[in-house]
């Protein structure tokens, strides 16, 4: 979840560079591209369902997206899918391994003549496997699904909606018994 907070934070401060730094009259599109990969660790304590129990985390984050900065228009997207494993500090409950998360989002901002249109959508599928004693425990298993959607006016500037035509905000998530 940390990760994801990170990303959105990433996404959000690029999104400003980009809007501000556009030369006025620009007609050559800017598109660029951006890869990485970022290390998990060594301490998470806020897994969805059992926050505040504390893991040791290993694995790693990549990532990578595309943003076209055009008169009037940015578009931004990009995924990050996370692998790791989380050990319990006090060596109580299941061992997590996450695999096979995807993490999207897509980001349009353009010139109205009310003021900037924001459009975005972010869509997070994840789950983490319980295993005690490298056995798979089934009823251990998080499950997380998460959509947040919204079309939104920026009427003063400050990069923040504030009118909304749309706003979804659904967060799922399936927690052990």
């Amino acid at each position: 979840m940390r990760t994801t907070l990170k990303a959105v934070s990433v996404t959000v401060a690029l999104v400003v560079c980009l809007i501000t730094g556009s030369p006025a009259g620009a007609t050559t599109p800017e598109v660029g591209h951006f890869s990485g990969e970022d290390h998990l660790g060594p301490l998470i304590t806020d897994l969805p369902c059992l926050e505040g129990k504390e893991f040791v985390a290993t694995g790693s984050v990549v990532f990578r997206g595309t943003f076209i900065n055009s008169e009037g228009v940015l578009h931004f997207t990009g995924i990050q899918r996370t692998s790791g494993t989380l050990v319990p500090v006090d060596g109580q409950g299941p061992t997590y391994v996450e695999s096979g998360n995807v993490d999207k989002v897509n980001f349009t901002a353009r010139d109205v003549s009310a003021g900037v249109q924001l459009v975005q959508t972010r869509v997070n599928n994840d789950r983490f496997l319980g295993y005690v004693d490298g056995k798979l425990v089934a009823s251990a298993t998080i499950r997380i699904h998460e959509v947040e959607h919204f079309v939104g006016l920026d009427t003063d500037g400050d990069g923040v909606p504030d009118a909304f035509k749309v706003s979804v905000n659904n967060h799922d998530f399936s927690c052990p018994a």
